[in-house]
């Protein structure tokens, strides 16, 4: 869908870093748009769903046109992925829709959150999913992995959530911290969500897990 060149990673190292944040621009014969959840074009730096069309494009799931009349749409194929383009047609991911947390009407997304969490030295790796709230709607979950060396602390927990207020915003800020020794992974390799926010829901059941 998307190609960064090697200019533009010569680029990015040099004048414009964040290039390489990027997935690049859409390559020739691939049409892109970043769209609302009334399938709206948005500007440049929002939010929303990316949107594609290419003769490349599936003509639908096997056997499933309840979902195939959920993701075409007029020759156009939603992704499922959140993301934006910058002002000279770069397209940045932001995250999943699925993954999105909904908290006090704010739309928390959890890659960034992840990614705060885990610049805390004592943090190898952090998995971030929502689970319900009857405060909020919803709340902002964390699953931490300790850094060689370090085991499970409050503190530390504490001050990774430290992290992400200071680098984001309070509404982002996990509610909730579990320690693990390692993140489910589904088939391909990925953070399993769907168990994360399982065992998440579990918890909140049991009293557990508040940060």
């Amino acid at each position: 869908v998307c190609r960064l060149s090697p200019a533009d990673h010569d680029a990015g190292v040099g004048a414009r870093p964040e290039l390489l944040a990027s997935v690049g621009r859409p390559v020739d014969g691939v049409e892109a748009e970043v769209r609302d959840e009334r399938g709206a074009v948005v500007a440049a730096g929002l939010t929303g769903e990316v949107w594609t069309r290419s003769a490349a494009m599936m003509s639908g799931y096997w056997g499933r046109p309840g979902m195939t009349a959920e993701v075409l749409r007029e020759g156009w194929l939603r992704t499922g992925d959140l993301g934006h383009f910058d002002g000279d047609g770069y397209l940045y991911l932001d995250d999943r829709a699925v993954d999105v947390v909904m908290v006090d009407g704010d739309n928390v997304y959890c890659v960034p959150v992840e990614a705060a969490l885990a610049r805390h030295p004592a943090v190898a790796q952090a998995a971030v999913v929502g689970r319900h709230s009857d405060l909020t709607g919803e709340e902002v979950c964390a699953f931490l992995v300790p850094a060689v060396g370090c085991g499970p602390s409050p503190e530390v927990a504490g001050e990774a959530c430290d992290l992400v207020e200071r680098a984001l915003a309070r509404a982002h800020r996990p509610t909730a911290v579990f320690w693990v020794a390692e993140v489910p992974l589904t088939a391909r390799g990925k953070p399993d969500k769907r168990r994360l926010r399982e065992r998440a829901a579990a918890a909140a059941e049991a009293g557990g897990g508040r940060a």
